[in-house]
Parts: C-alpha cells; structure tokens; sequence
C-alpha cells in the first residue's frame, strides 16, 4: 500500500485537474483528448493520471505553433507589402511610359 501511495504522490503523475489547469483547457476538454488518444495517460485502479512530460511536451508544441503562427501572419503581411509594391512600380512604370508618349 505504501509502495502505491508512493507512486500517486510522485511529482510525475499529475491528477487530471491539475493537468486541465496547467494546460488551461477545462477537465472535460481533457478527458476527450484522453478518450480520443491525444493525450498519454496512466491509469491506477480508477483513475487516471497523466505524466508531467505528456504536459510538458503538449505546452511546448503549443509555443511552437504559436511561433509558427506569428511568423506565417508576419510573411503574409510582408507578402501583401510585395504586391502592393508591384502594383505600385507598375503604375509608375505605365504613367511614365505614358509620359514619354505625351507630345511636349
């Protein structure tokens, strides 16, 4: 029994709330990713658990995605910038040319 206790205590094993909180989804949301298999769990008798390296790896695949995300929205903002650009070179070019036409 003590042996058992000494597991569920350890630092490694977090209670499903704890997990929810750290995670900042509630425990409803948390069950159906266990349920669905998108989150690792151990299970002890009734209960489940999940390792602090599952949470860990979930947290930092999330600042990953965000980076992803910000650089994504800033390349299509310089994107935007590029053809805006275009389009203005190509105006000058044509005012310009039309310019060059124009009797004097």
């Amino acid at each position: 029994m003590a042996y058992t206790k000494r597991i569920l205590d350890s630092p490694a094993l977090v209670r499903p709330a704890e997990a929810a909180k750290q995670l900042g989804i509630s425990q409803g949301v948390l069950y159906y990713k266990i349920h669905a298999g998108l989150v690792r769990y151990e299970r002890i008798g009734k209960h489940y658990y999940i390792l602090q390296a599952v949470i860990d790896r979930i947290l930092a695949a999330d600042r990953a995605l965000e980076s992803l995300l910000t650089a994504q929205q800033y390349y299509d903002g310089v994107a935007a910038t590029a053809r805006e650009n275009t389009q203005l070179i190509t105006l000058a070019r044509r005012a310009a040319a039309l310019a060059a036409l124009a009797p004097e």
